[in-house]
This record gives C-alpha cells, structure tokens and sequence, in this order.
C-alpha cells in the first residue's frame, strides 16, 4: 500500500491547528503541525511533503510575519519547490491574494471553514498535483 499523502500544516492557534490535523488525519493522511514560522521551517527542510495549508496571519510578535513569507521561504528549498500550497485566512484583500498566487498558492480557503469544505479542496489539489502514473 503506498504511503499517504503528508500534509504540514502552520497555523498560530492552537484550536485551528487541531481541527486542521483531526480532519485530515481522519481521511488516512499524514500530518505535521507548526505552530510558528521556525517550527514550520524546520519540518520543511525535513521531510517531503505533498500539501503545504498555511494560516496568512500568524501571530504578530516584534517581526510579525505572514504565511506567505513561510511560502517565500519553502519555496527556495529544492524538495519543495512545487509543492501545492492552500492559504487559510480571514484576510479577504485582493493583493494578498494576487501576491499569493504569484507565489504558487493553489487554493485560498476563508476562515471560518467547515471540515467538508477543507477536505473538498485538500483531495481536489492532492489529485491535481499527484503523479502520474502510465
């Protein structure tokens, strides 16, 4: 049986972060959960992963940084430089989208979300972007 498809997951709460990890693991994914850009990262430079769902607005600290800088970052990283990537937010701004999909960014998904409408994106990029097979 081959290995499911692993998902990373950023998100700053720890609410969204457990609802995002339950409803995918649920449908026999594999999922790896950061809470902040370097814990993120580090899982990035790590492992190999099919989907990327980062949260746009992440906890203002000194630097505040956005989900789409982490995209920036995993972007240059050889193993993940076409990874598919969905964008959660309330952030609803036309240029940040724009931003994000010169970025690469599949999918923007508004917060609030239900579990169903996640995983009707999540398994319609899975599918998209898995490899063919002849």
């Amino acid at each position: 049986m081959p290995n499911p498809p692993k998902i990373l997951i950023l998100d700053d709460s720890q609410v969204i972060r457990s609802l995002l990890k339950m409803t995918l693991e649920s449908q026999g994914l594999s999922v790896d959960a950061a809470e902040d850009l370097a814990q993120a990262s580090q899982f990035a430079q790590q492992g190999i992963y099919n989907l990327i769902i980062a949260d746009y607005m992440l906890a203002a600290g000194h630097d505040a940084q956005t989900g789409l800088d982490f995209i920036k970052h995993t972007k240059n990283l050889t193993h993940h430089a076409n990874t598919p990537v969905i964008m959660l937010s309330a952030e609803n701004g036309v240029q940040v989208k724009i931003d994000a999909k010169n970025l690469g960014v599949q999918a923007w998904i508004k917060k609030p979300f239900t579990p169903k409408s996640l995983l009707d994106v999540v398994h319609k990029i899975l599918e998209q972007n898995a490899p063919q097979s002849h």
